[in-house]
């Protein structure tokens, strides 16, 4: 009995090792938006065998981070306007709202975390920042997004957001010159937690609207 449920176990955790394989790919230039992969380089670039690759593919294509190409095999997802579009709207519904409940939860020692996090990375930034404050400022970042989400204790709005924010980060990847947003982006985060400490649900979701919309501008070049 317990040998069968072994067997039934490992597909699943080699899947999971796959995918981060193929998301490091992603955020690493391995694996391009746009690309066009067959199964057999898709086994081998996240080391997976051919039945656990399968399950990944049709997982990737559920996420829409594949699709079929007839007589190519698979083709990444492409970087346009449409991905940008639909991307940034699904963030908007979704991190509006949530950052609505996490205005009401948030204890005030974590959002005055939040805010001296931000505002060390905010005093360090530079016109030409090292990979190292990148890191930073990217964790940063993630950090105060992914609060605002754990807030919903909703496990099918946190993958829905998994996903997307995959997406988004592949988007930023064809940014040019992010580094001239990085302050923007800083205090557009510190207007969003202030609100917060001021449990004003409404004045953070506003601030929320605001900091998703400039991002989704300046990914495509708008400003």
């Amino acid at each position: 009995m317990s040998e069968t449920l072994d067997i039934h176990a490992r597909p699943p955790l080699q899947r999971e090792r796959g995918y981060d394989a193929f998301e490091t790919g992603l955020m690493e230039g391995a694996i391009q938006p746009g690309q066009f992969l067959s199964q057999r380089e898709i086994g081998a670039l996240t080391n997976l065998p051919e039945r656990a690759t399968r399950e990944l593919i049709a997982q990737l294509i559920g996420e829409g981070l594949l699709e079929t190409a007839r007589q190519r095999g698979f083709k990444v997802a492409s970087v346009d306007v449409s991905l940008i579009r639909n991307a940034f709207q699904l963030r908007r519904f979704v991190e509006c709202g949530a950052v609505m409940e996490f205005c009401a939860s948030a204890s005030d020692d974590e959002l005055a975390a939040l805010r001296r996090a931000h505002e060390a990375v905010l005093a360090e930034v530079t016109p030409q920042p090292d990979a190292a404050f990148r890191e930073r400022y990217y964790a940063v970042d993630r950090e105060l997004h992914a609060a605002i989400i754990a807030a919903l204790r909703n496990p099918l709005i946190e993958n829905a957001y998994r996903v997307n924010a995959l997406k988004i980060r592949l988007i930023r990847r064809t940014q040019v010159r992010p580094e001239r947003f990085m302050a923007l982006t800083i205090r557009e985060h510190l207007a969003i937690v202030e609100a917060c400490a001021r449990r004003d649900r409404y004045a953070a979701a506003d601030a929320m609207g605001v900091h998703i919309d400039n991002t989704m501008r300046r990914v495509m070049g708008l400003d």
